[in-house]
């Protein structure tokens, strides 16, 4: 597993592995919370849908993010945490137990337990990112959240163990080296947007968080207040981007400026939801549109040409519809719709389309909502909007963890069958 920081008190870089942008925070734990010192942002180079293709453009494009953000902190850090969508993110429940000496349960049984549980294995080609305990057990018992002085001739505890891909894991940790860096946590980064994202209370009743970047959309869920499911689709803005370029015969820059600026997933006609039928959005989630539209405007284009917006809608919303479908699946297979509850998070650089969280309102019944990341302080103005969500999910992670060592091996297989699927099921039965 991943080294973990020295000094986890001093001021630590935290890396945001995305497939068009790569964001690096360096952040300072203080007594009033985590303090901002410096930031920088960089384009991506070798890396594609959240998998390293290019090793020496990936490692370039790390080296040249870091040595950014320490120039902006005016310091120089030898730890970095990582955060990414790729690497196969998965969840697995393990459970251990152990007999009882002592009719009572006393705080050396819980340590014992915790001990076989740290003994564990990690599964074949898989490292561990995170574990959590979801409950006790005695005597089969469930729900039990401190076990200390009860009764029993059996003590047990389920962990969910959030893991990633050897393979992934090892390259990434291999292109920080490169770059004379030590590697500390490396985490799922639609796990870690949800702590910048999602409130206390929505991570408690249940939540699905969505960070939808350029290669990649991130898919996590939370319920009391405990990430009971990650997952990864390998589609994100850049699809969408390439769309544009090659059914308007743009260049993906012009393409990817005429998404942000005039680009909303408006539907015409009788499809038009009933959210729209007053005429078109003005304003997106984060972008202004130039001007006041209607659905019949005019777009010019770069080219010279000239196409009805609408034209630009629908291409918008053919590919989001194939990016939403693959994520419903995920979350249909998984339970995890019916596990926690209707709100639904939107997070990241690709959900800024205008009209995306009513688009998707209507389309899944859910409640629809764009988050604003949270949680650290300085630096004001620099940091805001959903790109920098992860980064800073990550970096409260650090600091809300830098004296837990409760990151564990386990000894089964994950397997790429029904593990989703088999987690829904044990949620229903036990939570």
């Amino acid at each position: 597993m991943a080294s973990r920081t020295k000094s986890a008190r001093a001021p630590f870089g935290v890396l945001d592995l995305g497939s068009s942008k790569m964001a690096c925070l360096i952040a300072e734990p203080t007594p009033d919370g985590l303090v901002l010192l410096g930031q920088a942002m960089h384009a991506s180079d070798g890396i594609r849908m959240g998998e390293i293709i290019d090793m020496d453009q990936f490692s370039a494009s790390v080296g040249k993010t870091v040595q950014a953000a320490e120039r902006n902190a005016g310091l120089t850090i030898k730890d970095i945490h990582l955060v990414t969508p790729g690497g196969q993110p998965a969840i697995q429940i393990c459970r251990s137990r152990i007999d009882l000496s002592d009719p009572i349960i006393s705080r050396r049984d819980i340590r014992r337990l915790s001990t076989k549980q740290s003994e564990m294995s990690a599964p074949e080609g898989r490292r561990i990112s995170q574990s959590h305990r979801l409950q006790y057990l005695v005597d089969g018992q469930r729900h039990i959240q401190n076990p200390n002085g009860m009764r029993a001739t059996e003590l047990a505890a389920d962990t969910a163990i959030l893991s990633h891909n050897s393979l992934s894991f090892d390259n990434m940790s291999e292109a920080v080296v490169q770059n004379h860096l030590q590697v500390g946590h490396i985490h799922h980064s639609g796990s870690v947007a949800g702590l910048s994202c999602l409130t206390e209370e929505e991570r408690d009743l249940g939540a699905i968080i969505l960070d939808m970047g350029g290669g990649t959309t991130a898919i996590s869920a939370y319920l009391d207040n405990k990430i009971i499911y990650a997952s990864t689709v390998q589609m994100g803005g850049q699809h969408i981007t390439r769309d544009i370029a090659r059914v308007l015969s743009l260049a993906i820059g012009a393409s990817e400026r005429l998404k942000a600026i005039e680009g909303s997933v408006m539907m015409g006609g009788a499809e038009q939801p009933r959210m729209f039928a007053g005429g078109f959005p003005s304003q997106g989630d984060n972008f202004v549109l130039s001007h006041t539209v209607s659905a019949s405007d005019s777009l010019s284009l770069p080219n010279g040409e000239t196409i009805e917006r609408q034209l630009l809608s629908d291409i918008i919303r053919t590919r989001l519809d194939d990016i939403l479908e693959a994520v419903d699946e995920r979350l249909e297979q998984s339970r995890m719709k019916q596990l926690c509850g209707n709100t639904i998070v939107l997070t990241g650089g690709a959900s800024q389309l205008t009209g995306l969280s009513d688009y998707m309102a209507s389309c899944w019944s859910r409640s629809i909502r764009i988050a604003t990341p949270h949680g650290l302080t300085g630096l004001d103005g620099q940091i805001t909007g959903g790109p920098f969500a992860a980064s800073l999910g990550m970096a409260l992670f650090v600091h809300n963890n830098h004296d837990d060592e409760t990151a564990l091996r386990v000894s089964t297989p994950a397997s790429r069958t029904g593990l989703f699927g088999k987690f829904g099921h044990w949620f229903k039965e036990h939570i």
